[in-house]
């Protein structure tokens, strides 16, 4: 019988990897789980950023605009793309 495995012997070397494996998912879990927080936090003072500055500028979101207002928008674009192709060439 020397050298023969006992079901506990064998069942607690599982038990014991099951439990390993568990940590492991359970400590990448909460890492990812940090990071999403973390993201979601800079997303919010983006987005904060982002509305102050087009308050300050009076900018308008392009799916607020009207046609009139799309129409100049994308005058002054088209300028901007004609400066920018000038000053690199």
């Amino acid at each position: 019988m020397a050298g023969r495995k006992t079901f506990n012997t064998v069942s607690r070397r599982y038990r014991n990897a099951s439990q390993a494996r568990i940590c492991k998912y359970q400590a990448t879990l909460d890492r990812i789980t940090k990071e999403l927080a973390e993201e979601k936090e800079r997303a919010k003072v983006l987005k904060k950023r982002e509305e102050e500055l087009f308050k300050k500028y009076e900018i308008k979101k392009v799916a607020d605009m009207n046609l009139e207002e799309l129409l100049a928008f994308k005058e002054k674009l088209e300028t901007l793309r004609e400066t920018i192709n000038s000053i690199t060439k």
